[in-house]
């Protein structure tokens, strides 16, 4: 499936209510710690990524062989998020969402 100019269309990419409300719990506890930037950085280059190449962004993890989806993760510091990527169908779907713990300090 290509668009008229030869390129493959892109992924659509949803959440699911688990991930949103992770999302936003995330979200709301980078505004009190003055991370809020870094947070939705992290974001954007995940959707960024997960639109045009979700396949090769992650790691793999299993499929899922009665929704045909394939189940990957990844992360973006300081985000964590798996996601499913439909076996025929250009949809993303996000399934969970963390903050990781920043790195230790020597």
């Amino acid at each position: 499936m290509t668009e008229s100019n030869g390129h493959p269309p892109g992924f659509t990419v949803e959440l699911t209510g688990l991930a949103r409300a992770q999302l936003r719990a995330i979200g709301r506890h980078a505004k009190y710690t003055g991370t809020a930037d870094t947070i939705a950085d992290a974001f954007r280059r995940i959707l960024h990524r997960l639109s045009r190449d979700p396949r090769e962004f992650g790691e793999p993890m299993y499929h899922l062989k009665a929704m045909r989806m394939h189940v990957f993760n990844a992360t973006v510091r300081p985000l964590y998020v798996e996601y499913g990527v439909h076996d025929e169908e250009p949809i993303v779907v996000i399934r969970y969402a963390a903050r990781m713990s920043p790195p230790p300090t020597s």
